[in-house]
């Protein structure tokens, strides 16, 4: 992730602060090794999430380097697990026990893994645990149900949005539970930007998901 190009777009269109994460890896070390490199930086710009692999990755090593990270990435596709098992059920209670977001991507894609309807069962797994779920849930008309039920179920707007669908959700779920994402580089931080705000909320609605919301949830500490 080239954190110069992400500062450049930033500064352009009046962004202050960015969650970061690797993107794709050719394999496990090489993410958490990225994570590492990007959190080593110490820009304040910036909240690094680790991104990592369940399979792939033991409590032990997630204690030695947890400290270092706002929040956590998982890519279940990719990475080709799914976040349901019971084999994950210890990671997932050593994450609660963290108490930091883990920003999971969700999207239908012919895999179960990634699928919104069922990833929001997470949240009542593990209800210690704020989950963010990526590219606004695939606007899944059973997930935003679903996750009326769960107060730590939240959905970052990038790619499957519009100042529309965005109108649309607030008015389901409230836009407490609701926060910007740009997934740059795929997507333009502009665009995902003019989303909010060419929509038709209330100021005080657009400052919650574009600011306020994720302050809360990161409690602007661990970065």
């Amino acid at each position: 992730m080239n954190l110069a190009g992400i500062a450049k777009g930033m500064k352009q269109y009046g962004i202050a602060k960015s969650v970061v994460f690797p993107m794709k890896q050719s394999d496990s070390s090489s993410l958490v090794d990225e994570s590492m490199r990007n959190a080593e930086s110490h820009d304040k710009r910036f909240f690094f999430f680790l991104r990592f692999n369940l399979k792939a990755t033991t409590i032990k090593e997630l204690s030695a380097i947890s400290s270092r990270f706002s929040g956590f990435k998982l890519h279940p596709r990719i990475e080709g697990f799914d976040p349901l098992s019971s084999r994950f059920t210890e990671l997932f209670g050593y994450l609660e026990e963290l108490g930091k977001p883990v920003l999971v991507h969700s999207r239908k894609e012919g895999t179960p893994y990634s699928d919104p309807d069922r990833l929001v069962r997470l949240a009542g797994m593990y209800k210690g645990i704020n989950f963010v779920f990526g590219h606004f849930a695939n606007d899944s008309e059973a997930f935003f149900r679903r996750a009326s039920r769960y107060d730590n179920v939240f959905v970052e707007t990038s790619i499957v949005s519009s100042p529309k669908i965005i109108e649309n959700r607030v008015a389901q779920i409230g836009a407490d539970r609701i926060l910007f994402g740009s997934d740059f580089p795929y997507s333009d931080q502009e665009i995902e930007l003019l989303k909010i705000q060419k929509s038709e909320l209330q100021n005080r609605d657009k400052r919650k998901i574009l600011s306020e919301n994720a302050t809360r949830l990161l409690k602007y500490g661990g970065s």
